[in-house]
């Protein structure tokens, strides 16, 4: 469903977009990355932040960093490429605990199922003290 009918509306759309992503930049790539991950989260149904994409043990401090300073008390990981493990570990050093599992909502499969569904994916969950 498209909220813009004509290009017009389309195109200030994308303007109103690429303001909120160049706003969203300058705070770093990080917060950038939280936002996105957080939004793809709450597009697919989920109540809390996922990180689906990859993270690289190095910007995991920052990252907590961030969820502490806003608030952000939750998470869970569903990323499913081969150096997770290693990301859920540095997550573990950074001070936050590994609660358990889940399953989550993930991204819509409709070319592959031809139906209008979301994904079921596995995700650990974690606390962040």
């Amino acid at each position: 469903m498209s909220l813009a009918k004509t290009e017009e509306e389309k195109n200030e759309l994308r303007n109103v977009w690429n303001a909120a992503k160049d706003k969203l930049s300058v705070l770093g790539e990080h917060t950038w990355k939280i936002y996105r991950e957080y939004a793809n989260a709450r597009k697919n149904g989920n109540d809390i932040l996922d990180f689906n994409d990859i993270a690289w043990e190095k910007d995991i401090p920052e990252i907590v960093r961030l969820l502490r300073e806003n608030g952000i008390t939750e998470f869970t990981m569903s990323s499913t490429w081969s150096s997770t493990v290693k990301v859920c570990m540095a997550f573990v050093e950074c001070g936050c605990t590994l609660t358990g599992m889940t399953k989550i909502k993930g991204y819509k499969t409709c070319s592959l199922t031809k139906k209008n569904e979301h994904e079921i994916l596995s995700a650990y969950v974690f606390k962040v003290n």
